[in-house]
Parts: C-alpha cells; sequence; structure tokens
C-alpha cells in the first residue's frame, strides 16, 4: 500500500485531533516517528492528508444533513478540481477520504453524488470531432493558415492529419478549455472509435469541424464518427443540464465553404436530419471568413472558449443547486 493510501485509510478512521504518533508507526508498521518521517513521500502527503481530512471535518460539523453534506462535499471537490486541469493527487486525496468517511452515511443520495461527482472529476470541457477523410483539400484549402501556425516544415499536401483542426484544438487549449483536445495528439473517431466516443459522451460542449467530407456516407462496413459522436455527445447530458443554457453546448465550425448548405449532398439518409439541423442552427464560425486575418480567428475561437467556460458554470452550478 502507498503512503498516500495508508494516512488516507488512518485519516478515515480517526478525528484529525485524535492521531497519535503511535497511531501513525502502526499504521505504517515502524518502530518510531522517525522512521516514518524518513519516507521519501511522508512529510508532503501527510500534510495534504490532514489538510483535506479538517475539510471534511469541517463539512460534517457544519453541516448535518446528509443531504446538504453531499451537496458542500461536490461544492469542495468541484473547487478543487478548478485549480488544475490535471487531476491532482490533493483532489484525489479528497475524494477518497469523502468515500471512506461521510459517503456511507448518505444513503439514497450516493447515486446521484456518484453521477455529479463524475462529471466534475472527469468529463471534458469540450470534445473535438472531426475527420481525416479529406484532410488533404482541407490543409490545401488552408495551406496559409497551417504555415502561419505549425511552422514552413508541415507539408499539408502529405500530411494527412487534418490540421486545421489541431489549430481549432490549439487556439482552445490556449485559452485554458480543458478537455480531450491535445492539438499536438488530437486523435480521430475515424481510427479509435470506442475511446473517442466515450470522451465525446463525457464532455461538457462539443466544437464539431464541418466539411464537405463529414456528411458524406462512407461505405460499409465503414462508419460515420462524427455522427457517431455527435450522437454519443447528445444523448448524454449531464445532471441538470436542463437548467442551463444548452444552446450554448454545441459550436460547430464551417470550413471550405461559406454557408452549410454548400456541403450538404443531396439524398443524405434520414439519420442524418437531426445533426444537419442542429448544426445549422447553432454555426458558431465560417473560417472562409478569415483568410488572412489570423488574429482575427484566434479571437473568435477565444470568444467560443469563453462560451464553453460559460456553460461549464452553468451547469455545474445547477448541477449543485440542489438533489431535485
Amino acid at each position: 500500500m502507498s503512503t498516500q493510501d495508508t494516512l488516507i485509510d488512518l485519516f478515515a478512521g480517526k478525528h484529525c485531533n485524535n492521531i497519535g504518533e503511535s497511531d501513525i508507526t502502526r499504521a505504517f508498521r515502524k518502530n518510531n516517528l522517525a522512521d516514518v518521517q524518513a519516507l521519501p513521500d511522508y512529510n508532503g502527503t501527510h500534510a495534504r492528508v490532514r489538510k483535506a481530512k479538517r475539510k471534511i471535518e469541517i463539512i460534517a460539523d457544519g453541516y448535518p444533513d446528509n443531504s446538504d453534506q453531499a451537496l458542500q462535499c461536490l461544492a469542495e471537490l468541484n473547487e478543487c478540481r478548478a485549480e488544475s486541469s490535471y487531476l491532482t493527487e490533493e483532489f484525489k486525496i479528497i475524494r477518497d477520504l469523502i468515500e471512506k468517511t461521510l459517503y456511507r452515511n448518505w444513503s439514497g443520495l450516493q447515486a446521484e453524488y456518484d453521477l455529479r461527482r463524475q462529471v466534475i472529476e472527469a468529463w471534458n470541457d469540450v470534445f473535438v470531432s472531426y475527420t481525416n477523410r479529406d484532410a488533404v483539400a482541407t490543409n490545401q484549402t488552408y495551406q496559409d493558415l497551417i504555415l502561419h501556425e505549425w511552422g514552413a516544415e508541415i507539408d499539408p499536401a502529405r500530411d494527412k492529419h487534418n490540421y486545421i483542426a489541431r489549430t481549432l484544438a490549439k487556439y482552445l487549449e490556449q485559452n485554458h478549455v480543458r478537455g480531450f483536445i491535445d492539438y499536438q495528439q488530437l486523435q480521430c473517431g475515424d481510427n479509435i472509435p470506442n475511446e473517442i466516443r466515450q470522451h465525446a459522451a463525457e464532455s461538457m460542449a462539443l466544437v464539431q469541424l464541418l466539411e464537405p467530407a463529414i456528411f458524406q456516407e462512407p461505405p460499409p462496413p465503414k462508419r460515420n464518427w462524427c455522427l457517431e459522436e455527435y450522437n454519443a455527445f447528445t444523448q448524454n447530458d449531464p445532471p441538470k443540464a436542463n437548467l442551463a443554457t444548452l444552446h450554448n453546448r454545441y459550436f460547430f465550425v464551417l470550413a471550405r465553404g461559406g454557408e452549410i448548405s454548400e456541403i450538404i449532398p443531396p439524398g443524405y439518409p434520414p439519420v442524418y436530419r437531426a445533426w444537419i439541423e442542429r448544426a445549422s442552427d447553432d454555426l458558431r464560425l465560417t473560417l472562409n471568413e478569415y483568410p488572412l486575418r489570423f488574429d482575427e480567428l484566434r479571437v473568435a475561437v477565444k470568444d467560443i472558449a469563453r462560451q464553453i467556460l460559460d456553460a461549464r458554470e452553468k451547469l455545474v452550478d445547477a448541477m449543485l443547486a440542489s438533489w431535485e
């Protein structure tokens, strides 16, 4: 068992003020406290676990009602999660301590708590959806933008990655939007469907790059993974999503056209209809309007990032307001 797990178990079983040297040495199976303190990660971990447990004790003292306790614990987790784009040890510690202490008494609330905790812990701010099926043509169309952002060593005519999607992801990441958008390793649903579909489902917002290939039905057995990603996102709302501004969760970006109608093929399958209608209603950005004004494009994506972060804040606030 790790030092962190040992300390979590120790503090979960006792009040902070009641943990003495003998409790610590017994937990670590050492002869004296000095031997425990000599462990390379003990001192910092002990301070983090003790601080987390004190927060839980304060919640327990201030909120005797179980439902209030659970909501306060979620609020504490949300505040801790907001401190970094990455899942920190501080978050993991307080999450595990909650589950080993107060959580055990929340009969009837645990499922709702778990659902909300999972959103806070694991959901992306945004999922960037796109296709590589016509990446060469898309890259060639926006070669100036690609070379401006990625350097002369990138040859968009030979590189099969969609660098417009990577550019959008790069701009979003630069604005502290958290999600599955590592612009240097952006992966496409065309290649890894199951993992990608899960990321799409567990996202606060969807940014989807629309271009001619996206609405073209691929020959069997291939599937249109951009449609799959859209459906996964649409069918998995977070708790209380109906109380927030749902229209601000969809952000469609049009490439290689001035209007969406220009890229919609005639006789598309009926299963595409709701998707195309949503894209038409929620078109936020048309790349052809920024042929040489790359800084203005960056500002436009920055505004999308602002709306995404605002949507997340509203969704989480609604989620933590009550259980009803």
